[in-house]
């Protein structure tokens, strides 16, 4: 895929300004910025479920499943951007990264309530090298919960969803497992004993949003330019008036 992304925190004004507003210049179709609940999950965390709801490893016959709830929690730019719909497991990406001695994978796991078909939630853990930054995003595990899920059905779905993704952190390099989430998780992930250390927006723009993102970047930097002539000619003339 030639889609981008990137993630920023919105308490920095600049890229909050920048890639923030970019979903007005380049459109709704082809971008998205969605903001997000960053946690620190202890890796040997052990987790009780006595609910209805079980976590289910992923296979190519639950594709569909997996686009339902990513649809209705990210959706559709979401979907395209992580190639969910593609090569779910990034076995090719990793046939690349193994050719150089490291690795890089996407385990998924989604959550079905009883006996119902459709899935309330998803874990999607990303594993791979430990990345420059210090937020570890690379390494992250998004977890997805249906925003119709009653809020008596959160802390199963999150107990099942999480006790199957740590299987794929058992090897990590960290004592905390990198969580992003949606708001409707933070109550019941604190109570199970994650740290909550701040937000993340979260941008994507497909392939076909990439003169828009360029526009919307030279839009932004011309206004830039010109407020910051205005300012030296006023300047000029103030010291002229002396």
């Amino acid at each position: 895929t030639d889609d981008a992304q990137n993630w920023f925190r919105p308490e920095n004004r600049f890229p909050a300004r920048v890639f923030g507003s970019m979903v007005y210049t380049i459109g709704e179709s082809l971008c998205s910025v969605q903001r997000h609940s960053y946690f620190a999950l202890p890796r040997n965390l052990k987790f009780s479920n006595s609910s209805r709801i079980r976590a289910v490893p992923y296979d190519a016959s639950q594709k569909q499943a997996l686009s339902a709830i990513a649809s209705a929690t990210r959706g559709s730019v979401y979907i395209a951007g992580e190639d969910l719909l593609g090569d779910v497991e990034l076995q090719t990406v990793n046939e690349m990264y193994r050719s150089v001695g490291l690795r890089r994978t996407r385990s998924v796991w989604l959550a079905y309530q009883g006996t119902r078909s459709e899935p309330v939630g998803a874990a999607i853990a990303y594993r791979g090298p430990m990345g420059i930054n210090f937020s570890y995003l690379e390494n992250r595990c998004d977890l997805l919960l249906h925003p119709t899920l009653p809020a008596v059905d959160v802390p199963g779905a999150v107990a099942s969803l999480l006790s199957a993704a740590a299987t794929a952190y058992q090897d990590f390099e960290l004592d905390d497992i990198p969580l992003i989430s949606d708001e409707m998780a933070t109550e019941t992930l604190i109570k199970l004993g994650a740290e909550f250390l701040r937000h993340y927006c979260q941008g994507i723009w497909l392939k076909a949003g990439h003169q828009g993102f360029y526009q919307h970047v030279d839009s932004f930097y011309a206004k830039l330019l010109e407020r910051a002539s205005k300012q030296n000619k006023k300047s000029r003339a103030a010291a002229g008036s002396r």
